[in-house]
């Protein structure tokens, strides 16, 4: 994660628990480098970030002052169970960017378990929370199941909410969850720099054991949050290392 990056997280940290209010200018530039630890050239870029999201603002002579503050940030809680990923739809808008036939992509198409040369149904989507764009997201839906789906009601009704109408809602998904980078496409969809990082999902949903939709999604980490609630009585939930034996 960048340098920059993690200083804006810092001062909008302090601006979100009231450290600085609304209106009240933020120390110098020299002040917050001592402060963090950091080069002054860190800290105007952690400054010019924060300016672009609405949260300060530069006065010419003046200085910097708090103009807003962050929005909370959303969380969804995964409990060994699918309705909290409804209710964050539900308490959340979305923005229908595209909903196309295309050719499935190979990584899709193995996890799908259909033919590369299928068409499945892709449909965009950017999430937001109190007008605040959080995650780009993106469906591949088994053409068996796209062939069902309403098009002209997806701004609407949700690709869960048409198969839970058809009869078909899963019962059950598997989900990866890595990091990656902003880029062009995504920094301009969710309003941050490119090369951002981001926390990035891919879920597979299952209907009695056979997959029938794949879920891609790009989350801005200073505006979502992933928790999850481990239990001893939930062995399937015990962790996987990915880089090789712990030491």
């Amino acid at each position: 994660m960048p340098l920059y990056y993690q200083v804006a997280q810092l001062i909008r940290t302090e601006i979100s628990e009231g450290g600085f209010a609304v209106g009240e200018q933020i120390p110098p530039e020299r002040d917050l480098q001592a402060r963090y630890g950091v080069s002054r050239i860190t800290v105007r870029q952690a400054i010019d970030n924060l300016v672009q999201e609405g949260i300060l603002l530069r006065q010419q002579g003046r200085g910097t002052f708090v103009l807003g503050v962050p929005a909370r940030d959303t969380t969804t809680e995964l409990a060994g169970s699918l309705e909290s990923i409804e209710v964050l739809g539900k308490q959340t808008e979305v923005r229908l960017l595209a909903a196309q036939f295309v050719l499935c992509p190979a990584q899709v198409s193995r996890d799908l378990g259909t033919d590369a040369k299928e068409n499945v149904l892709k449909v965009n989507r950017v999430r937001s929370s109190n007008d605040l764009p959080f995650a780009y997201l993106t469906n591949w839906l088994s053409e068996h199941w796209a062939s069902k789906i309403d098009l002209n009601a997806l701004r609407q009704r949700s690709l869960l909410a048409q198969l839970r109408d058809l009869g078909a809602m899963p019962d059950s998904a598997d989900q990866t969850i890595t990091a990656t980078l902003a880029t062009p496409e995504v920094s301009y969809l969710l309003d941050t720099p490119v090369g951002s990082p981001m926390l990035k999902g891919y879920r597979v949903y299952y209907l009695t054991g056979k997959p029938i939709m794949v879920l891609e999604s790009l989350y801005r980490p200073d505006r979502y949050a992933y928790r999850v609630r481990l239990s001893a009585k939930s062995p399937q939930l015990a962790g996987v290392w990915l880089a090789g034996e712990e030491s």
